[in-house]
């Protein structure tokens, strides 16, 4: 039976350090973001001057910090100029190139290492796609 690592940044360990908000830095389409919550909270506000300030976040202070702009009434998110539909494929395309950028990260690639053939969940993750922008499934 495999063990089980479930991703949550309040854990220990590998639980910690696999969770979108710990602090791995990595670039992706010109912007360096200091974590993955940075980019999820970068989506949620449409604002050039607040999605730069959310672009050096991680950890819960990220988290709040995004958590302050809704998507939610439109199911729409923002990436640079464009307006991008939380259902489309256009999104779930931005996803896969952000989790293939974030993957250049060396401290990352040594954490999922390390986690071997473990089983990854994230329990605490929603499983509905209008109501979060990354599910426990996606993740």
């Amino acid at each position: 039976m495999k063990n089980t690592i479930n991703i949550r940044f309040r854990g220990i360990n590998l639980e910690k350090r696999l969770s979108n908000l710990y602090p791995y830095q990595f670039d992706f389409d010109g912007i360096t973001y200091a974590s993955m919550e940075a980019f999820f909270g970068s989506l949620r506000t449409p604002d050039f001057i607040e999605k730069q300030k959310l672009y050096s976040t991680y950890g819960m202070d990220s988290w709040y910090k995004g958590h302050r702009f809704s998507w939610y009434e439109k199911q729409e998110v923002y990436y640079k100029d464009k307006t991008i539909n939380r259902h489309s494929t256009e999104y779930d395309d931005l996803i896969t190139a952000i989790f293939d950028a974030l993957f250049t990260n060396e401290e990352l690639k040594q954490a999922l290492l390390e986690s071997e053939n473990c089983k990854l969940t994230h329990t605490i993750g929603k499983t509905a796609k209008d109501k979060t922008l990354l599910t426990r499934k996606e993740l």
